[in-house]
């Protein structure tokens, strides 16, 4: 036989509180959480957005490819090591014009050594695809 217990009002109502009070918190460290995640999304997006900017500073456009018109889209994937070298480096996607895919190569190239990676964002070397355009206007 089951027995009911009646609680007196005032422990009824403190429970009530207290599971609101636990809530709260709960809500509260997800709303950190979410916002840390943020953070790290902003920061990872920055230094994408510092590679891609200091790749595109280092391309040229090859002089012969230019007076034969050649123009092509190239892609490239490398490794940036912790330290921010590059571990490797190589065409996925290349052009038909040779000139053109050792330009692509050479501005990778060039913008090393990168900013150290940043380990709170990154926690093992980065693998970048980068597509590199060239066009005459």
């Amino acid at each position: 036989m089951l027995r009911r217990l009646a609680l007196p009002v005032w422990l009824g109502a403190l429970l009530m509180v207290f599971s609101l009070t636990a809530y709260a918190q709960e809500t509260y460290y997800l709303t950190l959480y979410a916002r840390e995640d943020q953070q790290l999304a902003d920061s990872r997006k920055q230094y994408l957005q510092m590679v891609r900017s200091r790749v595109e500073g280092n391309k040229r456009y090859p002089l012969f490819a230019r007076k034969h018109g050649q123009e092509g889209r190239i892609q490239v994937r490398f490794v940036i090591q912790d330290n921010g070298h590059l571990e490797a480096i190589e065409l996925v996607t290349p052009s038909q014009h040779r000139a053109l895919n050792e330009a692509a190569l050479s501005a990778v190239r060039g913008a090393e050594p990168f900013p150290s990676l940043p380990p709170e964002v990154f926690s093992e070397p980065l693998s970048l695809i980068v597509e590199l355009v060239f066009t005459l206007h």
